[in-house]
């Protein structure tokens, strides 16, 4: 069968140098995959009879891109760059290990990733176990019996490409998965979590965890929800806290579709579509955040959609009867955020990831808090410390409060607190992208430096004190100028002696 695959040109160029240095050098895996399905691929996986190291460095050299060694003793390079329109390629290089390509093959995890095209001969696809057929056929099965025993991440794997790729896992396939899930844990954490992000990155990712549950995955890989399966809530919830969970993960995805994309899902709550029109103004500049990340490898849609998973994990140790007889689930937004970021140590997530994840988990409930009738003064200090609190994680905070109150409350919502939630997220988004220097972060009238010069103020505990709150009386209009801005500041002197 004839293929064509699509590289950049610098690629092209980089591989034209270099072919000649080796052997033989052929591409294999996604990207030959993505090509049968007419899909862009920025991942190269290649496999190199001949130096391979030495070649990936080559590469990086031309490419003026990173190179990392993945695997000194097996000889696995990777290889980083940006092309000139700003689109990161990931090229990963590792030697033929089984003397011919066909053993390499069978070797691979699934029969839709086991095919190969010598660079040599670049139009012809090597395909030994029926990829394309496989792909024309939706199914997905291993290259082997002994596939998931050899490495147990592919179980993960095979969740990824059945929900993405929209394919069914062939029978026997699924037998040998379930067979191997309780051998999750043997798996790196680093391999865990990148294969763990790429499903929240993907499609469908509420069909995934669905899918994983019922594998018997999450004790494996996210106990903490394990604990919500059955977990009975008081009104006014309606579902149990997995159903709970679940509903919110599905509505912040149909939120990411929305702000990310600007597509609008016509089967999402009309709730929610309702949601979108009010926010709409907002919807460019959230998009921009979608963006931005805290490494180049996961996006901040991956690290939204584990704080929706993580949102409520702690409400079973936060449970507490009162006097009237009735629940509460005390301050367990702080719990499930340690529980969150917990998980993520374990997952070996970046210290900034972790931060953002325990900011948003933690703050989830906060803006419910947000007075809609108070005087204006009341509810610019109820913005200012929301932000104060969640910082630039407020505006997650604010997408992943809709998605709970919508999941709590389900059809039992009325349009007067779905309206009062799009009100308090309205203000809340206003106040960061049209008044951050008067609502949230003013320009000090006095510094640190001025407060001891000026007041005799020594560095400490009492100095910082007077100077948040004097950001507050600034960000609430309470001090517009200097006198008003020295009256305060002697005030809180006096009180404190």
């Amino acid at each position: 069968m004839q293929i064509s695959v699509y590289f950049p040109h610098e690629l092209q160029r980089a591989l034209k140098n270099i072919s000649p240095l080796v052997e033989k050098i052929y591409l294999v895996g996604g990207a030959i995959r993505d090509a049968l399905l007419y899909k862009a691929s920025h991942d190269f996986d290649f496999i190199v009879k001949g130096d391979t190291i030495k070649m990936a460095r080559n590469t990086a050299n031309i490419l003026k891109g990173a190179f990392f060694v993945l695997d000194d003793e097996r000889e696995y390079g990777r290889v980083l760059f940006t092309n000139e329109e700003g689109v990161l390629y990931i090229l990963d290089f590792t030697p033929l290990s089984r003397g011919n390509i066909l053993d390499d093959l069978q070797a691979r995890d699934f029969t839709i990733n086991a095919m190969a095209v010598d660079l040599a001969k670049p139009g012809e696809l090597i395909d030994p176990f029926g990829a394309e057929k496989d792909l024309r056929e939706k199914n997905l099965q291993t290259c082997t019996a002994e596939s998931f025993a050899v490495d147990p991440v592919r179980v993960l794997r095979a969740i990824r490409f059945s929900i993405n790729l929209g394919l069914e896992i062939h029978k026997d396939t699924q037998k040998a998965l379930a067979k191997n899930v309780a051998s999750l844990p043997d798996v790196s954490s680093e391999r865990k979590r990148d294969e763990i992000f790429r499903i929240l990155e993907g499609n469908s990712v509420t069909g995934a965890v669905q899918m994983m549950d019922a594998f018997g995955m999450l004790p494996f890989i996210i106990p903490e929800l394990v604990e919500l399966v059955n977990f009975h809530q008081p009104p006014p919830h309606v579902m149990n806290g997995w159903e709970h969970t679940i509903k919110v993960l599905e509505y912040c995805e149909d939120m990411c579709s929305y702000f990310e994309k600007g597509a609008v899902d016509l089967n999402c709550p009309p709730a929610l579509q309702t949601a979108f029109k009010c926010l709409k103004t907002f919807q460019l500049q959230i998009q921009e955040l979608f963006k931005q990340g805290f490494v180049s490898q996961r996006s901040i849609r991956g690290l939204f959609l584990m704080a929706a998973l993580y949102h409520d994990v702690g409400k079973l140790h936060a449970q507490k009867k009162m006097i009237d007889g009735r629940i509460y689930f005390v301050d367990h937004g702080r719990i499930s955020a340690d529980l969150a970021v917990k998980r993520g140590q374990e997952l070996a997530l970046a210290n900034k990831e972790l931060r953002w994840l325990k900011s948003v988990v933690g703050n989830h409930m906060l803006v419910r808090s947000i007075p809609l009738e108070s005087e204006k003064v009341e509810t610019r200090k109820a913005v200012f410390r929301f932000y104060r609190a969640a910082g630039a994680s407020g505006i997650w905070v604010c997408l992943l409060s809709l998605a709970d109150v919508l999941a709590t409350y389900g059809e039992t919502l009325t349009q007067e607190r779905w309206g009062k939630a799009l009100d308090r997220c309205d203000l809340l988004l206003d106040a960061w992208f049209n008044k951050q220097r008067e609502w949230i972060s003013p320009d000090l009238i006095y510094n640190g430096n001025d407060l001891q010069s000026k007041f005799g103020l020594l560095p400490g505990a009492t100095l910082g004190a007077i100077l948040e709150k004097l950001r507050e009386a600034q960000a609430t209009g309470i001090v517009g100028n200097q006198k008003e801005a020295d009256r305060l500041i002697m005030s809180a002197i006096k009180a404190d002696q």
